[in-house]
């Protein structure tokens, strides 16, 4: 009997999330393929909202490869989007998964905090910023609120310099 790569990679995955329990080996694992291959940021938004101007800030935690299987593997863990994009010559096409938005993306930080080494100071700002956004003054905040406080700015600010590539990035 022939199997096909497809079939393999499913019954790789099947395995690594046999039952859907991470354990300390999967996590840590899954934390790598995020600290070598991924990002984890947020990005802003602008919008009209009842003729005015304004932003939102988006949060999320993305893997891209040309091997289907790391992104595939996240998708089945945690949910999100997966999906191929294709590139023009010499560059090669990729897999992309992504995860947005505070319900998603809070929960799988905090099971990942522990492993990440490379990526972990932009979890620690994401769940700080989460944080902040759920409640400010003692009152929780509404959904499609677009009042950001200082320390949220700053925040977003913080974390596009750790996520600065080339001469002038922060390590």
């Amino acid at each position: 009997m022939q199997v096909t790569s497809q079939e393999a990679n499913d019954l790789i995955i099947e395995c690594l999330l046999r039952k859907m329990s991470l354990n300390k080996e999967k996590l840590s694992y899954i934390a790598g393929l995020i600290d070598g291959e991924g990002y984890i940021g947020m990005s802003k938004h602008s919008e009209n909202r009842r003729n005015k101007q304004t932003y939102y800030y988006q949060i999320s935690i993305k893997v891209g490869m040309t091997n289907k299987l790391g992104p595939e593997l996240l998708y089945k863990a945690f949910g999100g989007y997966l999906y191929h994009e294709t590139r023009k010559a010499p560059k090669k096409n990729v897999w992309q998964w992504n995860l947005c938005g505070q319900k998603n993306v809070l929960p799988v930080l905090h099971k990942l905090l522990p492993y990440l080494i490379v990526k972990k100071k932009q979890a620690e700002k994401l769940i700080e910023y989460c944080e902040s956004r759920n409640y400010k003054n003692g009152q929780k905040v509404k959904w499609g609120e677009t009042s950001y406080s200082v320390k949220e700015n700053q925040i977003y600010t913080d974390i596009r310099m750790l996520n600065q590539k080339g001469i002038h990035a922060i390590s």
